[in-house]
């Protein structure tokens, strides 16, 4: 069997897994809400959410942080898809094409090719960089030691230096080597030129990425963030709906205390003290001036 099918399969069985588990997690915190379990911690926590807006540091790291997440999402969804659809974009024949480089054939200098030397040339290429060459009209367009990208016998772009120009045809070869490529390059497989535009080292990412365990990878990234956040999204409603009954039943009271199985909030003078360690009995309820009143749980 092949071995992507293999990690197709892992990966769904993680995947529903995960779902699962999710979505457990969630209808368990809902059902715990809608309970008045955790009606203490609601309140006091809208409490450290105005603590916080009130920290001007704390609001400024927090405002930063999430810009650059957006930001890092962006970048990150862009580069997969620029680096997805590279080999659609190149079909269409544009001016200038990317590619990488798999085999380390002009990634230095071979003694034997003195013509390198001679003419101080140092820009060679190492594997896993990212390159751009720009499409030509005819072979006139290529200079003597130029750097071209062509395909050869068996449909392999191949990116190797002119040593020779002859009149219907150029000469290639790699830096590393000491023999001339047995292909003779021709517009009719020439590719284009190189525009010395390098990323160094991008092409890891870039193969990776455009391979189907790259695809499988952001696939499953990219659902795995949306689950979450639909999940949470989901859950967040109905603590906000509770909380808007809890201030509710508290109205415009000063000092009070609420009592549930997650702990005891006793607001005093603008003070808010939090207390998981203090014993419950069994129901929620909220004490204003001596006065309890119970806490129902959530219709909906």
């Amino acid at each position: 069997m092949n071995l992507f099918w293999i990690v197709l399969a892992i990966t769904l069985f993680f995947l529903a897994g995960l779902t699962c588990l999710l979505i457990y997690y969630v209808k368990k915190s809902i059902e715990e809400v809608k309970k008045g379990k955790r009606d203490a911690y609601l309140v006091y926590g809208v409490h450290l959410e105005e603590e916080k807006e009130k920290n001007r540091t704390s609001r400024r790291i927090r405002k930063i942080a999430g810009i650059l997440l957006d930001v890092l999402v962006i970048v990150l969804s862009l580069f997969f898809l620029l680096s997805l659809t590279t080999r659609v974009i190149n079909a269409f024949h544009l001016p200038y094409e990317t590619m990488v480089i798999v085999t380390g054939s002009m990634s230095e200098k071979n003694e034997r090719n003195d013509y390198l030397f001679k003419n101080n040339l140092n820009d060679q290429i190492q594997v896993n960089d990212m390159i751009a060459v720009r499409r030509v009209d005819s072979l006139d367009e290529i200079q003597l030691y130029d750097i071209v990208c062509y395909i050869d016998e068996e449909g392999r772009p191949i990116v190797h230096r002119v040593i020779e120009k002859k009149e219907n045809f150029l000469v290639t070869r790699g830096d590393a080597n000491d023999t001339s490529d047995p292909t003779m390059v021709t517009m009719d497989n020439l590719v284009g030129v190189y525009t010395h535009f390098r990323i160094p080292k991008l092409g890891i990412l870039v193969l990776f990425v455009q391979s189907n365990y790259g695809i499988l990878a952001f696939c499953g990234i990219l659902y795995v963030l949306i689950l979450y956040d639909q999940c949470m999204r989901i859950q967040q409603k109905k603590e906000e709906e509770r909380k808007a009954m809890l201030f509710e039943k508290v109205g415009k009271a000063k000092e009070y205390e609420i009592v549930s199985e997650d702990g005891t909030l006793v607001v005093k003078e603008g003070e808010y003290d939090y207390n998981e360690e203090k014993e419950y009995e069994g129901e929620s309820y909220l004490l204003i001036d001596k006065e309890r009143i119970a806490l129902p749980e959530s219709e909906r």
